[in-house]
């Protein structure tokens, strides 16, 4: 995981399904607090050949889905 994405969730998100974006690099930040909703959207960027970057906050799992280039 990116320093800037770790650091951005930990001002960021504090609860389940908190949503924010990371100032430098732009990605999505996602949070989870169960394990259901955590492996569907794993599942989902996976069936969009999208490779997110994940960690653990406390209780909570982030995602950081990086954004699109064009």
């Amino acid at each position: 995981m990116r320093d800037c994405c770790v650091e951005e969730a930990r001002r960021s998100l504090k609860r389940h399904r908190d949503v924010a974006t990371c100032d430098a690099c732009g990605a999505l930040l996602l949070a989870y607090g169960n394990d259901t909703d955590y492996e569907r959207t794993l599942e989902e960027l996976s069936a969009h050949a999208i490779e997110p970057e994940t960690f653990h906050q406390g209780s909570l799992k982030i995602i950081a889905k990086p954004k699109p280039t064009t």
